[in-house]
């Protein structure tokens, strides 16, 4: 499936001037200013991480020391030129497990310090991205996809969590080992040492070359990760719709195509990742085989060749692991590149510095030439003026598209105007706390969000901290104190997904218990009752009745029948306002309003 272009980073292209020839290219700049950014969130943890990196000194360096010891032991026990004795045997021979437990005791402290560091990195990172995410603006969530979210925020950063646990364990403790292998080489024969180093340095080639492809491949498999994510999201989203139109198949097809894209480019990352241990086994034996010739030739000890030989042991997994190192920070790069890119989007709807507290709704909601684009040279809304009293009911009115819900998306903020201001007792909107705002706002719309949680708990969100006592009143006053007392568990029953164990009807309710819960000063209602049947309605219409009894009351009608007796009518077409007036008034003047009645009567 096709990825809509956005803030996505790695859509982006950066230009490469001359002069950046002559120096780091901007790309190794970013890079290195992400793993510095990464290594931040280290920071609260640094005691443990630094417990990590010592034990991976000490790892290595005694990992170094074993060629050394195998040549020890030999030596003593074979070619010392007299008979060991016995206690010099056992000594010796309860020294190799004694070696291995100090070993293992100490590399089991290595990754374990780094693993709790990287767990705590991740949970932290995680923390961080949820909570920034709740504060971007709707623009963002309209632009982007659901599952690249979803996919950032748990894999992306599992992902980058195992990678940094890899690279923080072996920078330390590879180098090391390698570096004290070297030196025990050079003091057992100084020839082997220049070519343990040569050795080392040929190995670093088919890193390099493979590191490239491995940051491409896994940007390729991230991608087709996250549209394979999409389609599992949109299929389990809309099932109701994909059943009803028979789509199943579809949706079959277009699963199989994205899991074997996403197969054919893992196996891809894969490749280039496993190529390393091969090539690196391939120099490794070509210096084992050189080794041989150089004992042929020179006449070493036996003691001397197998502490060589343990030497270049000791150094092959270690360069195995380097190689995995490379690609692992590639693999760091292209993910924190993702979640770094969410963390640097900025939200369009800022709440400034001094904006100031509401401490209610006195007077009037105003709209004063207001004109609103999401999209640059396309209008919602063009020249807004508008007065709802306080304590009167105003319906938006209008053809689909029209703005209806655009105008109610001004007053919670969901947005800025493009031009003019929206006012609440005279407070332009962008200078009052967003959160004092929305807590004179309740907000019952047509697309009815329900938690998996139980129904007291979907009740509550209408006012956290809210009791039983007043959770129950609340269902009551909606009309869903009944059927939710009909349920297995009552109030404690647990809704599923989208509230997919409950009718339409019922969720309605649910959602309007929710808003009697909050008690607003200022209700949103967008074709509330639309999902009712006609005695719920009815029921549900009483209890709106009685709350919308000094409250300001903004209705989004479909049906007009169902508003006729609001204060005043707005009605909308193409983003203006096109006639203002009561029910009577407007059918009088025989406009867009009385068309749109007349289409509903017939």
């Amino acid at each position: 499936m096709a990825r809509a272009r956005g803030w996505w980073p790695w859509n982006r292209r950066s230009a490469v001037t001359p002069g950046a020839l002559a120096g780091p290219s901007p790309r190794f700049r970013q890079d290195l200013q992400r793993l510095v950014r990464l290594l931040r969130y280290m920071r609260p943890y640094r005691r443990r991480f630094i417990l990590g990196i010592v034990t991976g000194v000490l790892y290595g360096t005694v990992t170094g020391y074993f060629p050394k010891g195998v040549e020890r032991v030999f030596h003593l026990l074979f070619e010392s030129g007299s008979e060991p004795s016995l206690g010099l045997a056992l000594v010796t021979c309860l020294g190799v497990p004694l070696y291995f437990v100090l070993r293992g005791a100490i590399g089991f402290v290595n990754a374990y310090s780094l693993s709790w560091v990287g767990n705590r990195m991740l949970h932290d990172i995680r923390v961080e991205l949820f909570d920034h995410l709740q504060r971007l603006s709707m623009n963002f969530f309209v632009r982007e996809r659901v599952a690249a979210l979803i996919q950032i925020v748990n894999n992306n950063t599992q992902a980058m969590q195992a990678s940094l646990v890899v690279l923080a364990g072996d920078i330390i403790k590879q180098p090391v080992t390698i570096v004290a292998a070297i030196v025990v080489l050079a003091y057992i024969n100084v020839y082997f040492c220049l070519f343990g180093i040569g050795l080392a340095a040929v190995s670093l080639i088919p890193m390099v070359m493979i590191g490239r492809r491995v940051r491409q491949a896994s940007n390729s498999e991230e991608n087709s990760a996250g549209d394979l994510l999409g389609i599992l999201h949109e299929s389990f989203s809309n099932v109701r719709v994909i059943k009803a139109y028979l789509l199943e198949r579809l949706q079959q097809n277009q699963f199989r195509l994205a899991a074997r894209q996403q197969m054919r480019l893992s196996l891809r990352f894969q490749r280039h990742q496993e190529l390393l241990a091969p090539l690196i086994e391939i120099i490794g034996s070509l210096a084992i085989s050189a080794a041989l010739l150089f004992v042929f030739f020179s006449r070493i000890e036996v003691s001397q060749f197998l502490g060589v030989i343990a030497g270049f042991y000791m150094m092959y997994d270690p360069l195995k692991r380097i190689g995995r190192l490379h690609v692992q920070t590639q693999r760091i790069l292209t993910v924190a590149e993702r979640v770094f890119g969410v963390l640097d989007a900025e939200p369009e709807t800022l709440e400034r510095d001094g904006t100031v507290e509401l401490d209610g709704f006195h007077d009037a909601i105003r709209y004063r030439g207001v004109s609103l684009e999401y999209v640059p040279s396309r209008r919602a809304l063009d020249g807004i003026d508008l007065t709802i009293p306080r304590g009167s009911v105003c319906a938006l009115v209008g053809p689909s598209g029209a703005g209806k819900t655009s105008i109610v998306n001004l007053l919670l903020r969901f947005y800025d105007p493009t031009a003019g201001s929206v006012t609440l007792d005279g407070q332009d909107l962008r200078e009052v706390r967003i959160r004092s705002l929305r807590g004179l706002i309740g907000l019952v719309s047509q697309e009815t969000i329900m938690f998996s949680d139980t129904v007291a708990a979907n009740i509550g969100y209408g006012r956290p901290g809210a009791t039983r006592e007043e959770i129950v009143t609340a269902a009551r006053q909606a009309q869903a104190h009944d059927f939710i007392m009909a349920m297995p568990a009552q109030y404690e029953t647990v809704l599923t997904d989208r509230g997919q164990n409950l009718s339409g009807g019922q969720c309605q309710r649910i959602s309007i218990a929710r808003a009697f819960l909050k008690n607003p000063a200022i209700l949103v209602l967008d074709e509330a009752t639309s999902a009712l049947d006609a005695e719920s309605e009815r029921q549900v219409r009483e209890a709106m009745a009685r709350l919308m009894q000094g409250r300001t009351t903004l209705v989004i009608a479909h049906r007009l029948s169902t508003v006729r007796h609001a204060d005043q009518f707005v009605v909308l077409d193409h983003g203006r306002v096109v006639e203002i007036g009561n029910h009577d008034e407007l059918l009088e003047r025989g406009g867009l309003y009385r068309r749109l009645y007349e289409l509903q009567i017939v």
